[in-house]
C-alpha cells in the first residue's frame, strides 16, 4: 500500500457501506446510512464475532452511535484483538470521538510499539492532532521523525491542528529537504505555507527551482504565494522561464499576479513601492515572454491574467502583439481583459478591431475593455 494507504483504504470502505465520512482529515465524525438502525446490545455482540468483515465493520459504526455502558470497553478489546486493520482503525477513531482524550495512552501504546502495523501507528499518530495536550503535540513532533512514511504524512497532517504548531518548523524544514518520500516533501512544503512561516522563503524558492518532482514544485510555488515576499519574485520568474512542468508554471505565473497585484502597491511603505515597482519590471518581462512564447495555453492565459493584475504599461505593445498572434479563444479573452485593466488608450484599435470577433466571448470582453479605457481617461 501506499502512503496514502490508511485513508484511500478507510475511505473506500466507508463508500462500500454507504456511509458519510465527514471532519477533520477526513475522520471526525460518522454518520450512519438512511438504512441503518441501532439494535441492542447482545445483536450488535454477535455481528461483532462475525467472519464478515462488512458485519464487523457495521457493528462499529453502531457502537458510535450508542450510549451502552459497555461500549468503550468493547472498543478497546476490537484494537488489540480483530484480525482486520481496517476494523481496528475504525474502533479506534470511534473511541477517540468517545474518550477524548482518554484515548491518548492507547494511541501511544500503538504508536510506541514496533510491530504494530503501519497503518495503525499512523491512525495513532492522527489520534495525537485530535487531543491538542502538550502532551499529545510532543507525541505529534516526535512522530515527525518516525522511519515510517505514513505516519510522518499523518504527523504532518495533524501537527498544523496545533495552536504551537509553529515549534515544529525545524522538523518540517528538514522533511522538505532531506525526505526521499516525494508525498512527504510535498506535505511539508505545504504546511509550511499553511503556516505561513516567512523564514522558510528560501528553502521554499530552492525547492521551487530544484526539486525533481513536478507536484513538490508546484506546492512550493503555492507557500510562496501564501508566505507573499517581494523577494521571491526573481526566482518565482527564473522559474517560469525553465520549468519543465505547465501545471507548476500555471501555478508561478499565478503566483507572481498574487504577489505584486497592483493594489497592494498603495499598502506599502515608499521603500516597498520603490522595491515593488523593480519586481514588477522584472516579473513583467517575463510573463510576457511567457505570453508570447509557452506551449501551453493555460500557461499563457494565466500570464495574461497576471499580468492584468501587475498592471505594468510598459508591456502594452508586446500585450497588443500577442492579441494578433494569440490563437486561443480563452487566452485572447483574458489578453482583452488585461488591455482593459491596464487602460491604456493605445489599446483602443486593437480593441475596436476585436469587436468584430466571430466569437460572442471576445465580442463582450473587447467591449467592457473600452468602456474601461474611456472612463479611466475621460
Amino acid at each position: 500500500m501506499g502512503i496514502l494507504s490508511p485513508f484511500i483504504y478507510f475511505s473506500s470502505q466507508l463508500i462500500e457501506s454507504g456511509i458519510v465520512n465527514i471532519g477533520k482529515c477526513g475522520c471526525n465524525q460518522l454518520v450512519i446510512n438512511k438504512n441503518n438502525k441501532l439494535t441492542d446490545l447482545q445483536t450488535l455482540l454477535e455481528r461483532l464475532k462475525s467472519n464478515s468483515s462488512n458485519n464487523r465493520f457495521d457493528a462499529v459504526i453502531q457502537l458510535g452511535k450508542s450510549s451502552f455502558q459497555e461500549t468503550n470497553d468493547i472498543l478497546k478489546q476490537l484494537i488489540i484483538s480483530d484480525p482486520e486493520t481496517i476494523i481496528r482503525e475504525l474502533a479506534l477513531i470511534t473511541l477517540t470521538e468517545k474518550i477524548k482524550p482518554e484515548v491518548l495512552d492507547i494511541a501511544k501504546k500503538i504508536f510506541y510499539n514496533p510491530s504494530e502495523q503501519p497503518i495503525m501507528r499512523a491512525r495513532a499518530t492522527w489520534v495525537f492532532s485530535q487531543i491538542q495536550s502538550k502532551q499529545a503535540f510532543d507525541l505529534a513532533k516526535e512522530a515527525l521523525n518516525d522511519r515510517n512514511e505514513e505516519v510522518v504524512y499523518w504527523a504532518l497532517i495533524g501537527i498544523m491542528t496545533f495552536e504551537n504548531a509553529s515549534d515544529a518548523i525545524p522538523e518540517i524544514r528538514k522533511l522538505a529537504v532531506k525526505s526521499r518520500h516525494s508525498i512527504i516533501r510535498q506535505t511539508a512544503v505545504w504546511t509550511i505555507g499553511m503556516l505561513g512561516d516567512i523564514e522558510s522563503r528560501e528553502l521554499l524558492e530552492d525547492r521551487m527551482l530544484i526539486d525533481t518532482v513536478p507536484i513538490v514544485r508546484l506546492l512550493s510555488t503555492w507557500a510562496l504565494r501564501k508566505i507573499d515576499c517581494l523577494e521571491s519574485i526573481p526566482n518565482l520568474s527564473n522559474a517560469l522561464s525553465k520549468d519543465t512542468n505547465k501545471l507548476t508554471r500555471r501555478e508561478i505565473a499565478s503566483t507572481i499576479g498574487k504577489i505584486l497585484d497592483f493594489e497592494k502597491q498603495y499598502e506599502s511603505s515608499q521603500e516597498q513601492q520603490s522595491l515593488f515597482r523593480e519586481m514588477q519590471d522584472i516579473a513583467a518581462r517575463v510573463l510576457i515572454r511567457a505570453l508570447l512564447g509557452d506551449t501551453s495555453y493555460v500557461v499563457r492565459r494565466t500570464c495574461a491574467e497576471s499580468l492584468g493584475k501587475i498592471r505594468y504599461k510598459g508591456i502594452l505593445e508586446k500585450l497588443i502583439e500577442a492579441l494578433t498572434t494569440e490563437t486561443n479563444l480563452f487566452v485572447r479573452k483574458e489578453i482583452v481583459n488585461t488591455l482593459g485593466t491596464i487602460s491604456d488608450p493605445k489599446a483602443l484599435d486593437i480593441l475596436k478591431k476585436a469587436i468584430r470577433s466571430h466569437y460572442k466571448t471576445i465580442v463582450e470582453a473587447a467591449k467592457e475593455a473600452i468602456k474601461k479605457i474611456k472612463k479611466s481617461n475621460e
